[in-house]
């Protein structure tokens, strides 16, 4: 069974996020609503290591699907760098082989 990163919003509206003092904390939507902070989207390029070293050696990835070993494009919305680093150790975490390529910022123009 191949298997993709985890949903970032599997546990509900609250979501943990760094805050600017490095303490874990939790905010809802509304929580993030209120503070007028506006959103900014990234466009993050991550690929996976172990997949693309499987698919050199002709085999299967245990977990992920091939489609990993080529640079996937994913735009993440967020309110800072620091949300945006910590939703990237989420849902692409470095110790299951995921290797981030680049991220860009992306105008609201850009985003779709």
């Amino acid at each position: 069974m191949n298997m993709q990163p985890a949903d970032l919003y599997a546990n509900g509206d609250l979501e943990e996020i760094l805050s600017p003092t490095g303490v874990l904390k939790k905010l809802s939507a509304a929580e993030r609503y209120r503070s007028g902070t506006p959103l900014r989207a990234f466009d993050v390029s991550v690929f996976n290591g172990e997949v693309r070293a499987c698919m050199k050696n002709n085999e299967d990835h245990p977990i992920f699907s091939s489609r990993w070993a080529d640079t996937q494009h994913v735009v993440m919305i967020v309110m800072d760098e620091i949300e945006l680093a910590a939703r990237i150790r989420t849902l692409f975490p470095t110790a299951q082989g995921f290797v981030i390529e680049n991220i860009v910022e992306c105008h609201a123009s850009e985003v779709v």
